[in-house]
C-alpha cells in the first residue's frame, strides 16, 4: 500500500520499497474462490515480511498446509503457497521458475484478482494514504 511522503517523516527510509516508493507491506493469502484466509499488513516497505509472519511460523510448526499430497501429472504434490519474485523459494512457497511459470502464473492470478476486487470495493486502498503508517494495519484488515 502506497504512502504519501508526508506520512513517513519519522523513519522514511525504511518505508522506501524496492520500487523506490514509500509503502507498507501487505501480504495476503486467498483460496481459489478469492476469499482471504490470511492478511498481514503494516511493516515498512523495505522489510521481507513472510519470514517474520505468523503465517510462516504456523506452516513451519505444521499447523497449516497439512493436507495430504494429491496426485497430479503422475506426481504427488503437497499443498504450498504461491508467491511472486519478491519472496524466496522455500519448501512450502513456490516462486516463479522458468520450467513452471505458466502453472505458477495461473495460480498467482487468483490473488491478484482478489486484491483487485478488494480495491474496487474499498477505494481507499487504491490510493496513496496520508495517515500515519501505524494505523494502516487496522484499516486494511477491516476491509479484507
Amino acid at each position: 500500500m502506497l504512502l504519501g511522503r508526508s506520512t513517513t517523516r519519522l523513519d522514511g527510509e525504511s518505508y522506501y520499497d524496492r520500487k523506490q516508493r514509500y509503502s507498507v507491506i501487505l501480504q495476503g493469502v486467498c483460496d481459489a474462490q478469492k476469499r482471504f484466509l490470511s492478511v498481514y499488513a503494516g511493516w515498512p516497505g523495505r522489510v521481507r515480511v513472510f519470514r517474520n509472519s505468523t503465517l510462516r511460523n504456523k506452516i513451519v510448526a505444521r499447523e497449516l498446509l497439512t493436507s495430504p499430497a494429491v496426485l497430479a501429472y503422475d506426481d504427488r504434490i503437497k499443498p504450498y503457497l504461491v508467491g511472486d519474485k519478491g519472496y524466496q523459494l522455500q519448501q512450502h512457497l513456490m516462486i516463479p521458475h522458468t520450467t513452471f511459470n505458466l502453472h505458477h502464473h495461473l495460480a498467482w492470478i487468483v490473488i491478484e484478482q482478489a486484491f483487485g476486487l478488494l480495491k474496487m470495493k474499498f477505494r481507499c486502498l487504491d490510493q496513496k494514504q496520508r495517515i500515519q503508517p501505524k494505523y494502516l494495519p487496522n484499516i486494511i484488515k477491516s476491509c479484507s
